[in-house]
């Protein structure tokens, strides 16, 4: 476990409030913890600022025996990285340096800017000092930016198995709505026998295979469970309604319901009173 690293993270963690230039986090952060990462700063022709690349400048190249690493771009704490993502990859592509990382001392964005895909797809991790265990921080940078694992290929290695997992992800959920609605419509006599079997362990009857495709064929459309049972209610429910300010004396009630708080003696008695006491 890196030590000095741990320290120097929980010292920038606790005066990023002080970062209100580029300058400073630059000063106070992104060396710093460079340094700590096994790059030397005082090495002439290892962190090299203001290096120029695709028409632009990319803040920090690490280099090693005159090989391009590693590109880090820096920005101002209070600044939205995702404005920045862009530029930054539009020049490290033209570059050899297999990870760039865009950062403002506190958050980290690591990418591997040959992949492709997006530029939101070429970032593999992130490193948060404020929304991270200062340990679980540390570790990932050691294994993304440490001067040992760019040099080893190790960093390139596990950055490309994160990406990977990734984009199988991307796949496996872009793919089970389709494998769903295939088992819905298909006919699948497995998915059709488990929910039957299902069911009349739930209410002791087994639904008939109408029934059971009625039901998928309602989920395949957009629902979420069978259509009710139509009953006594629904029926009454759903026919149309008479005239509540119309005159119904000396005319015979068929039927009648009773909704809120009516009292159904009130409305027979009211019926009978409006007939002129007649029996209805």
């Amino acid at each position: 476990m890196n030590h000095d690293l741990i320290t120097r993270l929980r010292e920038i963690k606790d005066r990023a409030h002080d970062f209100v230039t580029e300058e400073a986090t630059k000063q106070w952060a992104i060396l710093p913890i460079l340094e700590c990462l096994g790059w030397d700063p005082k090495a002439i022709g290892e962190i090299i600022p203001e290096y120029p690349i695709g028409g632009g400048k990319v803040d920090y190249c690490l280099k090693h025996s005159g090989q391009e690493k590693c590109f880090v771009e820096a920005k101002n704490p209070g600044r939205d990285l995702h404005n920045s993502q862009e530029q930054l990859l539009k020049y490290v592509f033209q570059a050899k340096a297999d990870v760039a990382v865009l950062t403002n001392g506190i958050t980290w964005w690591f990418y591997l800017p040959h992949e492709a895909g997006k530029w939101e797809e070429k970032r593999f991790f992130v490193v948060d000092l404020e929304g991270q265990e200062t340990e679980k921080a540390a570790e990932h940078l050691e294994e993304f930016l440490g001067k040992s694992a760019l040099l080893s290929g190790e960093a390139t290695e596990r950055a490309q198995e994160l990406l990977r997992s990734r984009e199988k992800d991307r796949l496996v959920l872009r793919a089970l709505p389709q494998a769903w609605q295939q088992l819905l419509t298909g006919r699948d006599e497995r998915l059709r026998n488990l929910l039957a079997e299902t069911t009349e362990k739930i209410c002791g009857h087994r639904p008939d295979k109408d029934k059971i495709d009625k039901f998928l064929k309602g989920v395949a459309d957009g629902g979420t469970r069978p259509p009710p049972g139509r009953t006594i209610e629904d029926r009454i429910s759903d026919a149309p309604r008479g005239d509540a300010t119309a005159n119904y004396t000396n005319r015979r009630p068929v039927a009648f319901c009773s909704e809120g708080s009516s009292c159904a003696g009130s409305v027979l008695e009211r019926v009978s009173c409006e007939s002129g006491g007649r029996a209805v």
